[in-house]
């Protein structure tokens, strides 16, 4: 094992690039964003470009607020943190065929499935998308 660490050593050299620092963000210096289409949301960017590809937003959904039927072009990978929402599947909504999700409840939508969302109470939920953030309404044709 001693001669694979000083193997390793010898390849990498002593001089190995400095890491970035940390980011660390208390909560009340997060820095939130209204939704210009959604009354209600807000959104924080965590990790990446929303804009251009894989991402990690924060977002925070006001109680009542509702998520339309909609759907995205990449998967989206959400954990509630707070709060409780609804969540539906398909183009409409349907009370009767939703789950209620609590804190630590996450869901996994594919790319281009159609659901919705609730907000029951305040919620908080981190949202991690594998492509572009996008947001079309499920009326709007989906590609195959």
């Amino acid at each position: 094992m001693l001669t694979l660490t000083l193997l390793v050593a010898l390849v990498l050299g002593p001089d190995l690039p400095t890491p970035p620092p940390a980011r660390i963000v208390p909560a009340d210096e997060v820095v939130w964003v209204a939704s210009p289409k959604i009354p209600g949301l807000e959104t924080a960017v965590v990790d990446g470009d929303p804009a251009t590809g894989p991402h990690t937003v924060l977002l925070r959904v006001r109680a009542g607020t509702t998520l339309p039927p909609h759907w995205h072009d990449s998967v989206e990978i959400t954990t509630v943190v707070s709060g409780t929402l609804l969540l539906g599947e398909g183009d409409t909504m349907d009370d009767a065929h939703a789950r209620r999700l609590g804190p630590g409840s996450y869901f996994v939508i594919p790319r281009r499935a159609p659901h919705w969302g609730r907000a029951i109470t305040d919620a908080i939920l981190s949202r991690q998308g594998t492509g572009r953030a996008d947001f079309h309404p499920a009326d709007r044709r989906r590609p195959r």
